[in-house]
């Protein structure tokens, strides 16, 4: 359902029609947070959707605040990403990872 709901969001946000794509993002991020939990993959995805719809509004610091909250998720998956080249024996793949995150954390 979340997924239809994002789906809907991208269809009114190609027409223009910003209000009416920030409400199905906005009940998209809801049920993705709801069921997967705030941290998952497809609720900063949405996120980065509705940060997009706000910044095309103007709407900067709301904007702001929804693609930090995305980041969080991007983390959870790059370090599941790293748990799964551990698991698939790509060690090379899976410092390559974290020698990239240790990197941004240095920029922060």
């Amino acid at each position: 359902m979340a997924l239809c709901l994002s789906r809907f969001g991208e269809l009114h946000l190609a027409k223009n029609d910003y209000a009416r794509s920030e409400q199905f993002f906005r009940q998209s991020v809801q049920l993705f947070s709801e069921t997967l939990g705030a941290e998952n993959v497809q609720t900063g995805a949405a996120r980065i959707e509705l940060g997009g719809v706000l910044l095309r509004e103007r709407r900067y610091r709301e904007a702001e605040a929804e693609r930090n909250a995305s980041l969080e998720a991007a983390v959870n998956a790059r370090s599941d990403l790293v748990s799964l080249y551990w698991v698939l024996n790509m060690p090379e793949k899976a410092s390559k990872i974290r020698a990239e995150q240790s990197a941004a954390e240095r920029l922060e």
